[in-house]
């Protein structure tokens, strides 16, 4: 890699966290943040989980902001300008001995509440927000909308908040005996409050599954919708233009039994005209995964059983899908585009080989091939320059790895962790929209399969070629059994 470029990154281990101003090239390092168990980046910030609360860091000078007492959180989630926080605590149950050794009793535990929003810019470390919330169905479970002015608590259904300052106070209007599954805000500046919910089939009742675009205040009107069967659950990504909302629904069982992960399928609902709502036609099987490049006007997508096909949809202003490329069935099951928007690439991690590709998105021609067999995350680095490529506990117990690979120039050596890596994460920068310098290449053929031999035998020569006598069946003399005198005598008479 070049030495003129860094990435700046921290890496998250068993041990704690420490930030680096480069992806390391060693797994010896010493640990600044002992305990650490969750961290991510927000604007300005660094907030780290330890097993004693919150530390809110200077994301330049690492100096602590506010740190804030809490035991047991389990998870936490950001706002979109770092303000607030959400966490919520996972309390682990309490046994006591029974009575005449019948066993371990559950001791009954006080109804505390476990979700909590803290502003950052408070002064004191009360909570804005709190409510007892037993279970976790989605994260996070607090939304608020790009403006931080209107936040959304995701519980049965979907009851909205006014939130100003350290102000958290109850919306007016709110759905009324509607489950709601699903929730996403529009991630567009123009449309901060223009929201997107997916409510499930009710199979028993034979009720359709309903994927929606509203505005907040008036949730009532509705901007667009569309109805389907086959949706239980369902994952929700805006266009970036927000013309287009797309929904991955799926159920839990495959009806054709070709499949143990479920179906799913890919719907679109148009946000400037409703008319133009539609199943996204795709190969039969799962759709493994979808993406936007950054500007929202290509969107690629894998579907299919293995091996799946990789399309790729021009997305016009109006929310108009064109397929403009299709690439062979190849063993892929995910899709990411460069921040600059000038390269797609194509994985297959999981149960597939490890193999990716990167295309340019002008021509479509194969620039880059790399391996990375057992790939847990994986990300592009703000320049477009190289994929970084990570193997991560506890979804791989040995063998962790982090891998560069540079689009322009040979990989690095694979650095080995063992088994004490639990994440990468690379410093949010603006993303870099000069071109990289890239050259065509010719994909390697896959070698041919060949007959199996047993481990004993490989290498050594096969058993034809120490035996002089002809191979059954090749070249071999033609025998001819002589009749029986009994047979030539019936014959004659």
């Amino acid at each position: 890699m070049n030495t003129t470029t860094q990435y700046p990154c921290y890496i998250l281990c068993k041990e704690g966290l420490t930030f680096f101003e480069d992806i390391p090239k060693t797994s010896v390092f010493n640990i600044e943040f002992a305990k650490a168990k969750l961290a991510g980046y927000a604007p300005n910030k660094v907030i780290i989980i330890d097993d004693k609360g919150i530390i809110v860091l200077n994301q330049t000078t690492k100096e602590v902001i506010k740190r804030i007492e809490m035991l047991h959180i389990d998870r936490f989630s950001v706002s979109p300008s770092g303000r607030y926080i959400t966490v919520w605590q996972l309390i682990p149950l309490q046994y006591t001995q029974g009575v005449n050794g019948s066993g371990p009793v559950k001791v009954k535990q006080d109804q505390t509440n476990t979700l909590s929003v803290f502003d950052i810019e408070k002064e004191t470390n009360e909570p804005i927000f709190s409510l007892l919330q037993k279970q976790i169905h989605v994260w996070p479970i607090i939304q608020f909308n790009i403006t931080e002015t209107v936040a959304i608590h995701l519980g049965s259904t979907v009851t909205f908040y006014n939130v100003s300052g350290s102000s958290f106070v109850r919306a007016e209007k709110q759905f009324n005996n509607t489950l709601v599954r699903n929730f996403a805000w529009s991630t567009n500046p123009e449309t901060p409050d223009t929201f997107a919910l997916f409510v499930p089939e009710n199979a028993k009742k034979n009720v359709p599954a309903t994927f929606r675009v509203g505005h907040f205040p008036d949730i009532v009107r509705v901007i667009s919708s569309s109805t389907f069967f086959k949706a239980g659950s369902s994952e929700l990504i805006w266009s970036p233009r927000a013309n287009i909302v797309l929904c991955k629904a799926q159920t839990n069982i495959d009806s054709t039994g070709q499949s143990y992960y479920g179906e799913s399928f890919l719907h679109i609902v148009n946000v400037v005209d409703s008319s133009k709502n539609m199943s996204l036609p795709q190969p039969d099987g799962p759709v493994y995964d979808v993406s936007f490049n950054n500007d929202g006007s290509l969107l690629a997508s894998v579907a299919g059983y293995m091996p799946a096909t990789v399309e790729i949809f021009r997305v016009t202003r109006l929310g108009k899908l064109e397929s403009i490329k299709k690439f062979p069935k190849q063993s892929r099951n995910e899709v990411k585009f460069s921040p600059n928007s000038q390269f797609l690439a194509v994985a297959g991690f999981g149960n597939c080989p490890g193999e990716v590709d990167v295309y340019e998105t002008t021509k479509w021609n194969l620039v880059a091939e790399f391996s990375a067999h057992c790939t847990t995350e994986w990300y592009w680095t703000h320049d477009s320059k190289a994929l970084v490529f990570c193997g991560c506990f506890p979804r791989r117990h040995f063998d962790n790895f982090i891998k560069v690979c540079p689009i322009n120039s040979p990989e690095l050596p694979s650095v080995d962790f063992g088994d004490k890596l639990y994440h990468l994460n690379l410093k949010p920068q603006s993303p870099i929209k000069d071109e990289v310098q890239f050259t065509v290449i010719q994909k390697k053929k896959e070698e041919e399969t060949a007959a199996y031999v047993p481990p004993s035998l490989r290498g050594k020569r096969s058993c034809a070629e120490d035996d002089n006598d002809p191979i059954p069946g090749q070249h071999a003399k033609k025998f001819t059994r002589k009749p029986k005198k009994k047979a030539t005598k019936e014959q004659k008479k």
